[in-house]
């Protein structure tokens, strides 16, 4: 008597349980394509990276801008001659004015643009492999839901009907009609499926809360999928393994992930070489007074000499990278 009012409790306190669960969250229908929608509106780690994608794209423009030319404005500040301050006149003021303008050589402004445009290249396809594995993850937990409830409805009606066989047994076990083994071996069985069916319902849980966090969803919802009857129609034997291996190739963001970063690091490699020919820097520039004649006028070249920094360390760097 009393393993069955145990057993009575049981049932009792699970179907409370899960009534109360059920009551106190909002009940969502939605399709595969609105719970992508949502996905997509709602969620922040998409925007931000979308963000990176953007700053990336700046960096393109910056990379293919030329070096600013230089002036440079000298005044006299003290003529000890005339013991004047900032002179101005034409015949004791000093004076002198000096343009110049960096000749950037070995293409290193067209090799940086490509370093550029690949980093953009590995921005957006980082952006696109975040889509593709929380959108995988969003359609396994959405059919897994769906199944999982499906299964769960059976699990009711299974231990309905054990429940209605344990009571029958209850009832007619005083007179001879089913023994008390009987009796046990039936409540062993009805134990056992509501062990399973509370860790069905566990597992239901589970998935509902890492979908509500993808979605962006209130923590009181309870999501119910729908899904189409027609999507259980379609085969996965009619694509050949030639065709998927062809779009693996084509649309597997981690692969073109692994391509950019060999190419980025071989366009890395040939900027690092570029780096060590010296750019040359040409100037133009006019002196009132302060060269040996007045009205002094000049050109200059100027570049450094690669005899001690030849940018090795960095190229030696690069090939192992």
């Amino acid at each position: 008597m009393l393993f069955r009012r145990l057993s009575l409790c049981s049932l009792l306190l699970l179907t409370f349980n899960l009534f109360g669960q059920e009551s106190s969250k909002d009940t969502l229908k939605l399709t595969l394509k609105q719970a992508e929608n949502t996905f997509i509106s709602q969620n922040l780690s998409l925007l931000a990276q979308k963000y990176n994608i953007d700053a990336n794209k700046a960096l393109i423009l910056q990379a293919k801008l030329y070096p600013n030319l230089e002036i440079n404005l000298v005044q006299g500040a003290y003529n000890p001659v005339t013991k004047k301050w900032f002179e101005q006149d034409y015949q004791n003021g000093e004076q002198a004015y000096q343009l110049s303008q960096l000749i950037v050589l070995s293409h290193k402004i067209k090799k940086q643009t490509k370093i550029a445009e690949t980093n953009y290249k590995l921005a957006e396809d980082n952006f696109y492999d975040l889509l593709r594995t929380l959108k995988f993850a969003l359609r396994s937990n959405f059919y897994n839901i769906y199944y999982l409830q499906q299964t769960s409805k059976v699990y009711d009606q299974e231990i309905t009907a054990l429940q209605n066989v344990v009571n029958s047994y209850d009832k007619v076990k005083d007179k001879g009609y089913v023994s008390k083994s009987d009796l046990v071996l039936v409540q062993a069985q009805l134990y056992s499926l509501k062990s399973e069916y509370q860790n069905l319902i566990e597992n239901i849980n589970d998935l509902q809360s890492q979908t509500r966090l993808v979605l962006q969803l209130p923590s009181k919802t309870y999501i119910q999928p729908f899904v189409d009857p027609e999507i259980a129609k379609e085969s996965p034997f009619e694509y050949t393994l030639k065709s998927l291996l062809d779009s693996a190739y084509q649309n597997r963001t981690d692969l073109l992930i692994a391509q950019d970063n060999v190419t980025l690091s071989q366009q890395n490699l040939d900027y690092q070489k570029a780096l060590a020919v010296p750019d040359i820097t040409l100037g133009a520039g006019f002196d009132r007074h302060g060269g040996f004649v007045s009205n002094f006028s000049e050109v200059s070249v100027g570049f450094a000499i690669p005899i001690f920094n030849r940018n090795q360390g960095n190229i030696k760097n690069s090939k192992i990278l």
